[in-house]
């Protein structure tokens, strides 16, 4: 008896008979493991602790706890509470995790803002100061003796000086030209600069 070949009808035949065989089994076993995990992902996305907050969103938003299937599968019991009880209940336990909540993320603001006052530096500038503009992100069209400058590749770096009429934090209200008024003349102290760069690289506007 001749066994059939890969290549002939019948291999060909077979081969296509077992590939099937193997999707099929392996659709049934993804079936089951989403049909298994599945739930074990909802519970642990639900329960997952907020960085800010120090609580799980759903603790946030209902008031309690998602239902673990694993122990009430178990054989947890659950004790049934009036509608009355349970909402005589609820309502202050919600006022109190969403108070929680609150302080919770206010003190994760705090922190992050004492971490961000910490890296920022400080505001060498102040009102009446002479300041250099980066160039580089303006939509701006100066025109030389030599070329009209168009493009971002050969602008040049910093234009200036200007002004500063006011100072906020770290924003400054720079005092611009009329060619230059349709730019907002608000900038943060990283546009800027105080000290004179190469002069090839400046343009007073």
């Amino acid at each position: 008896m001749t066994m059939p070949t890969q290549h002939s009808p019948m291999g060909k035949l077979h081969v296509k008979i077992r590939r099937s065989k193997t999707h099929c089994y392996a659709q049934s076993r993804y079936t089951e493991m989403i049909g298994t995990t599945y739930p074990h992902n909802e519970y642990a996305y639900s329960t997952l602790v907020s960085s800010s907050s120090k609580l799980p969103p759903f603790f946030v938003d209902m008031g309690r706890t998602p239902n673990n299937h694993i122990i009430a599968g178990a054989g947890a019991t659950n004790v049934a509470l009036s509608r009355k009880e349970y909402a005589s209940r609820f309502i202050p336990h919600r006022q109190q995790v969403i108070e929680r909540a609150r302080r919770n993320r206010l003190g994760a603001q705090a922190a992050q803002q004492k971490f961000y006052d910490k890296k920022r530096a400080d505001n060498p500038f102040k009102v009446g100061d002479l300041a250099f503009l980066e160039a580089q992100d303006l939509s701006i069209s100066l025109a030389t003796d030599e070329t009209m400058l168009r493009s971002k590749k050969i602008i040049l770096h910093f234009i200036g000086p200007f002004a500063i009429l006011e100072v906020t934090d770290n924003v400054v209200l720079l005092d611009l030209p009329a060619n230059l008024k349709h730019i907002g003349p608000h900038f943060n102290i990283d546009k800027l600069k105080s000290i004179p760069v190469t002069p090839t690289a400046i343009l007073d506007v």
